[in-house]
């Protein structure tokens, strides 16, 4: 007598789509579609990451070759979070945001005295820089100003010529100023505890000056890092 073993749903299923051939599905074609798009953005944003990575790496050497030029100095040229008194003559405050310089290039901002284009010219070349984290910030600001998250580092070589020597002297002799020229591109007006305050959230950097008094920025140092003059250290106090 011949025996008869029922067959499993599987081997059922598979006999089925043996005589009726490839099922058709409809959203095969959309899930194709996804896939290739994924694998698209997936090698975009490697591409984008690789390209941050080398700007990054040519960034960092370009600051460590200005950090070692003969006769750089190294300055914390504006400190963002702190309320400054830019635009106090209008009724109101100034404060800088975080990343609001970071398309700022050496090659296009100037290095001047007191902000005074017309009688000094510049003063110094500015050889790099860049911005920082609140954790990167010199220890002095940190405690003085815990609002302050973060800021902007200039290296710049004085010149020979010119204003560029009277100007290296005032900073070896002790000048507490250093700021910023600036023109706004996105900002922000609130008033906090009766006080009009502009946070600029994006900015174009003109310039950056010396100047024999503290700057409209509080926390700001004209010295910072190896250079620091060790005399001049109890100077830099901003208040």
């Amino acid at each position: 007598m011949l025996s008869y073993k029922t067959p499993s749903q599987a081997e059922l299923k598979r006999r089925w789509e043996a005589q009726r051939g490839p099922r058709y599905n409809p959203y095969t074609a959309y899930d194709m579609a996804r896939e290739a798009e994924s694998k698209r953005l997936a090698l975009k944003d490697a591409a984008d990451n690789e390209r941050e990575l080398q700007q990054e790496a040519a960034q960092f050497k370009g600051i460590q070759a200005a950090r070692a030029a003969d006769g750089a100095y190294e300055g914390l040229a504006c400190v963002y979070g702190t309320v400054g008194t830019w635009c106090e003559r209008h009724g109101a405050y100034t404060r800088f945001m975080a990343g609001c310089f970071k398309d700022a290039r050496p090659s296009t901002v100037g290095y001047m005295w007191e902000h005074d284009v017309d009688d000094y010219g510049r003063t110094a070349d500015v050889l790099a820089l860049w911005e920082i984290s609140r954790k990167e910030l010199p220890t002095l600001v940190q405690l003085d100003y815990p609002e302050a998250t973060g800021g902007l580092v200039v290296v710049r070589r004085y010149r020979d010529d010119g204003n560029g020597p009277a100007a290296k002297a005032w900073l070896q002799h002790g000048i507490k100023g250093i700021s910023v020229s600036f023109r706004s591109q996105q900002s922000t007006t609130r008033t906090i505890d009766g006080l009009t305050i502009i946070d600029i959230s994006k900015a174009e950097l003109a310039e950056i000056s010396d100047g024999r008094g503290a700057g409209a920025v509080p926390g700001t140092m004209p010295i910072i890092g190896t250079k620091r003059i060790s005399i001049l250290q109890g100077r830099y106090r901003h208040g």
